[in-house]
């Protein structure tokens, strides 16, 4: 039995350190907790300034307001952020090296790095709730959590492989890598996080953007998770064909994310740059 509780300690131990680390600079800790409110508020309140505009495109999802189509696509958005950014922050130039040294196994050192995150996140993701039932108008009453859960799920693995080979370019490279910036710079303006990817269709008659949009796992991530807090499952028909190609990215994702590291990573060892040199 040993063998089983040993890396849930190992995971504890890093979250206890994280939890401690985090909590002990007081007013930062407090600041953030009021960051997340003002966030929901902001998002909330965004959602009443554009609702006759977003009105339009409301249809699939219910005709739920726009403060809750916001407020779902931002809740998804710092699982998303949180999954993609964490292997590369793990998995860094000055980091690789204590990893491939930890006495812990590797599996381990990484969900325990990761846990203290997604923890806070699901705080963040209370706090939305609090806001948006209170003062928004989001209805909870409907939605199927079940398949919420497994669409962010899904989500936050597509996330992961993009995070391990940003991390793998990066051991190359050192600072700068291609996965990060598109994702940063270019994915938040197509993937539905604040509109429907609908509306790009009326800046760019030539669908592109709409169709690019509909290559990222992002974009599906939101449009199932709204769809599921209208009581969506996934055996529904207006879910079947979305979640089938999220499955097909996520899978298609995963092995590009561990070859490309693999290759980085062999490639930073016979070069001997593992660190930041």
């Amino acid at each position: 039995m040993s063998w089983l509780l040993r890396p849930i300690y190992g995971v504890y131990a890093f979250f206890r350190r994280d939890a401690v680390n985090t909590s002990s600079y007081k007013l930062n800790f407090v600041f953030e907790i009021i960051s997340m409110f003002m966030w929901a508020l902001t998002m909330g309140t965004l959602g009443c300034i554009t609702q006759s505009a977003q009105a339009p495109y409301m249809e699939r999802y219910g005709n739920m307001n726009a403060s809750t189509f916001l407020l779902v696509g931002m809740m998804c958005e710092f699982y998303l952020h949180q999954s993609q950014s964490m292997p590369q922050g793990i998995a860094n130039p000055g980091a690789i090296e204590r990893i491939l040294l930890t006495p812990c196994g590797i599996p381990t050192f990484i969900f325990g790095t990761m846990s203290w995150g997604y923890f806070w996140n699901s705080i963040n993701m209370a706090v939305y709730i609090i806001i948006g039932t209170s003062l928004f108008g989001l209805d909870l009453s409907a939605i199927n959590w079940p398949a919420f859960l497994a669409v962010l799920l899904l989500g936050v693995m597509a996330m992961w492989s993009l995070g391990i080979m940003a991390a793998g370019i990066q051991l190359v490279t050192k600072r700068w890598d291609p996965v990060t910036w598109f994702l940063m710079t270019f994915s938040m303006f197509i993937s539905g996080v604040f509109y429907s990817p609908e509306v790009l269709l009326r800046i760019d008659c030539s669908g592109m953007l709409y169709s690019i949009a509909w290559c990222l796992p992002q974009t599906y991530v939101y449009h199932m998770a709204r769809l599921t807090f209208i009581g969506r499952g996934l055996s529904e028909q207006s879910m079947i064909k979305p979640l089938v190609n999220l499955l097909i990215i996520v899978a298609i994702l995963f092995g590009l994310g561990w070859l490309t590291f693999k290759k980085c990573l062999r490639r930073c060892q016979l070069e001997g740059s593992l660190g930041w040199v």
